[in-house]
């Protein structure tokens, strides 16, 4: 998220599913379809571990390949100091 911040400041959303559409073209599990929603949503440890599981891998999976892919950016544009300043004081 620090890194999309320094690249896209003026971003309106860093959130991971949003990022995953934007950047990957890809469109996660909403977490609806696990836990629905409103009267009937349910608590995480009420759904199958399969469910989670493979919720879980995909979230790990979309974060490593934004990692690589703003890494690179981050130093294409000459910002990957800045950001490692920012992240590690």
């Amino acid at each position: 998220m620090i890194a999309v911040h320094v690249l896209n400041p003026t971003s309106r959303s860093y959130k991971l599913d949003t990022l995953s559409v934007e950047h990957l073209n890809y469109e996660m599990i909403p977490i609806e379809n696990l836990i629905g929603k409103g009267r009937n949503q349910i608590i995480m440890d009420q759904v199958s571990l399969d469910k989670i599981a493979s919720y879980a891998a995909e979230n790990a999976d979309i974060t490593f390949q934004l990692t690589k892919l703003f890494m690179s950016r981050l130093k294409e544009n000459d910002l990957l100091n800045f950001f490692q300043r920012l992240r590690y004081p």
